[in-house]
């Protein structure tokens, strides 16, 4: 009963420590999406400098802890730049960039602040046994099951991304996996709504890829280019315990989707 008792005390406190740290994650967050919502609001052709951290403070409404934080990630993603003895300035070259590598964002939302009309098709979803590459970056024994979604990304009707998605069954109910045979939108989404996971971050590889390579053999998909390099981002997505999730490989015409890169220099 003691070590019962005890196992139960342990499990308590972890569990308080995640929720802790999901709460921080989550409120560092929100603050961003508010800060970088007020930066955009800046007519920075008139004035750049944002005001003294105290002043963001009241207009936020958050501690001076939580602000430096995320002024702190602003800075190194060469957002904004801090002037000694001046203050803190937006960089005004940031607005430039609609495709970005620091941030995983939905590529409907990209292409449409690419200036496109985004649209989205399924084009297969299996159930199948995992090949060895995507069993080692789920970590699953060789030959275990996943769901697999192939999907392509139009902009203005022209193809522009395609997107493998790969996530083990063996994390789901099987109501849920009855599901999952017809589902269409974000495995994200689905992946939260059917066992708590969320998605906090991803550890992502780049290469080229010549387009024939891409679409598995014998099938079309009209409009998609022959003989043209494509971007070829392969990710595995972690939730907030770190667990190894989804895997994506994403297949990137670069001719319509220009991904940019702010870099802080270090000397």
């Amino acid at each position: 009963m003691v070590l019962l008792f005890t196992e139960k005390k342990i499990y308590q406190k972890e569990l308080m420590i995640i929720m802790k740290q999901i709460k921080k994650i989550n409120l560092k967050s929100q603050v961003r999406a508010e800060l970088e919502e007020y930066i955009h609001s800046l007519d920075l052709d008139v004035a750049n400098k944002l005001p003294r951290e105290e002043e963001l403070c009241r207009i936020l409404g958050i501690s001076r802890v939580t602000l430096r934080s995320v002024l702190d990630d602003l800075a190194a993603e060469g957002i904004i730049i801090r002037v000694h003895g001046r203050g803190t300035f937006v960089n005004p070259h940031f607005r430039e960039i609609a495709c970005r590598f620091d941030q995983a964002i939905h590529f409907p939302d990209l292409i449409e602040s690419s200036g496109y009309k985004a649209r989205m098709e399924i084009l297969e979803i299996r159930m199948e046994p995992a090949e060895k590459e995507v069993a080692e970056a789920l970590r699953l024994a060789p030959g275990a099951q996943v769901w697999s979604a192939l999907k392509v990304f139009y902009a203005d009707e022209h193809p522009c991304v395609i997107s493998y998605d790969y996530v083990s069954t063996e994390i789901f109910s099987e109501e849920a996996l009855e599901k999952l045979k017809n589902y269409k939108d974000s495995i994200f989404y689905f992946l939260y709504q059917e066992t708590g996971r969320r998605i906090a971050w991803d550890k992502v590889e780049i290469d080229t890829i010549l387009s024939d390579d891409i679409l598995p053999r014998g099938m079309k998909v009209k409009g998609f280019p022959e003989r043209k390099p494509f971007l070829f981002l392969s990710s595995v997505n972690y939730d907030e315990k770190n667990r190894e999730s989804v895997y994506i490989r994403e297949y990137i015409n670069t001719s319509i989707l220009k991904y940019s890169q702010i870099r802080k220099r270090i000397f």
